[in-house]
């Protein structure tokens, strides 16, 4: 046995996923990170989830580190195995993460790369919807990217979603360099949540990937004003519902629900990252609310802790704007999708599996519901609990749905209305589907046969 009772008990998701099992997860305990980051806060994100997985050693290089100290004790209380401090730029590791505006990278990025054995590097810059990622492997294409990046203007944003997301697309990343299983193919991927857009530039396309993501200007009137008066409901508090809750919380919602019956076990551990091995048998919807509660006071927090059913569903659902559907079973994702068409609420879904993801978003009466893209699925087949989940693949699609609750509440940008997002983790790839609404879905179609919950 390479791990201890304990340690499989709480990487049981990672040991059933064959890319992974007993060896690799023992190969991360044995891994070191380092990431490079502009504050703790922006540091939170990744040093949480690359704990979650398991990386046994984190160092932190932060330009400003007020707040680290509960930043790592929060860390070691999500994984005991985990060591996490500060360092300086001569610290040896598997991998390097550096994330963050145009200007931090751009620094950040020339002055790494000076070692004598080149640490392969996960570089995310981000704007506040849009963001490029990339892996370099060696000092000359790092540093060209760093000079590439001059010819952004710096803007001061709001909580960035682009970045939350970036930073965890990174400890996806940094895992895969851990484990020896990236690839090499140089690509760099843009993305802008604002409108969904995902794309992958080849290596020759690096020029045309930063004019893009220069663009990155979007103003929003009344923002704050909307998302204050906003009343969002989160149904699930753990893989989905964690990033979901704190990207909610950051951008300034002024009412959150949270919706779950369960209590932490150690085995949630690996990708829930609102919770603790000090409150293992809590609530998960009470232990969520002391998180979020940290993070940000000013906000409302609501708890709802019993199992949501066919009898409880339109009374827990009837007091929010918004629905999030951050659940690992079909059938309350079903139960869902037919209470918020009943009740005209807008529901983001999201669901993972091993290294996948899926992200739609479904608007009553203007496109296609969640019976329109599974009118009928084995649930005994496709369980992510039995076949397991890369812990930080459900951070990457929480973020995604946090930001198009965003988008329904200031009416921005555009949404996964009539759209399903695919997630290839292993690729790090996103596709983008159009769907129809079916005509003969049993809720929405021309002669519905579900009319009632």
């Amino acid at each position: 046995m390479l791990l201890t009772k304990k340690q499989a008990e709480r990487y049981v998701r990672h040991l059933i996923i064959p890319e992974i099992g007993e060896t690799g997860q023992k190969k991360l305990l044995d891994s070191s990170v380092i990431i490079c980051g502009e504050n703790t806060q922006e540091i939170t994100i990744p040093a949480l989830y690359l704990a979650a997985m398991g990386v046994g050693n984190i160092f932190c290089i932060l330009s400003d580190n007020r707040g680290c100290a509960s930043l790592f004790a929060d860390v070691v209380d999500l994984n005991g195995d985990v060591k996490i401090s500060e360092a300086d730029e001569h610290r040896s590791a598997a991998c390097r993460i550096v994330a963050g505006s145009s200007r931090f990278v751009g620094e950040a990025a020339k002055t790494a790369g000076s070692e004598k054995n080149f640490i392969p590097t996960v570089v995310c810059v981000s704007g506040r919807w849009k963001g490029m990622l990339k892996v370099f492997n060696d000092t000359d294409s790092l540093h060209a990217f760093a000079s590439a990046l001059e010819v952004c203007a710096q803007i001061n944003n709001p909580f960035s979603f682009a970045l939350a997301l970036g930073w965890t697309a990174c400890a996806v990343e940094a895992v895969k360099v851990c484990l020896n299983l990236c690839d090499e193919n140089n690509k760099i991927l843009a993305y802008d949540l604002l409108h969904m857009n995902f794309v992958s530039y080849g290596e020759n396309e690096q020029e045309r990937a930063v004019n893009e993501f220069c663009g990155d200007f979007v103003v929003l009137n009344n923002e704050a004003e909307k998302l204050s008066e906003a009343r969002v409901l989160i149904v699930g508090a753990g893989g989905l519902g964690s990033p979901a809750a704190i990207a909610l919380t950051r951008a300034g919602i002024g009412t959150i629900g949270l919706a779950d019956s369960d209590i932490i076990e150690a085995s949630n551990l690996n990708r829930q990252i609102l919770h603790r091995e000090s409150r293992i048998g809590m609530l998960k919807a009470e232990s969520a609310r002391l998180s979020l509660s940290k993070m940000n006071p000013g906000i409302r927090i609501n708890t709802h802790v019993e199992y949501l059913s066919r009898e409880n569903v339109n009374e827990i659902i009837k007091d929010y704007d918004i629905v999030v559907a951050a659940v690992d079973n079909f059938s309350t994702r079903y139960l869902l999708n037919d209470a918020c068409f009943f009740m005209k609420k807008p529901l983001a879904e999201a669901g993972v599996l091993k290294f996948d993801g899926t992200a739609t978003t479904i608007i009553p009466e203007q496109g296609h519901c969640y019976r329109c893209l599974y009118p009928n699925l084995n649930e005994r087949l496709i369980n992510p609990t039995e076949k397991g989940i890369l812990g930080a693949i459900p951070g990457v699609m929480g973020f995604i749905e946090a930001a198009e609750i965003f988008k329904i509440i200031t009416g921005a940008g555009t949404l996964l209305k009539n759209k399903i997002i695919l997630f290839d983790g292993m690729d790090m790839e996103f596709d983008s589907i159009d769907m129809d609404k079916d005509p003969d879905c049993p809720l929405c179609g021309s002669n519905p046969t579900i009319t009632r919950i």
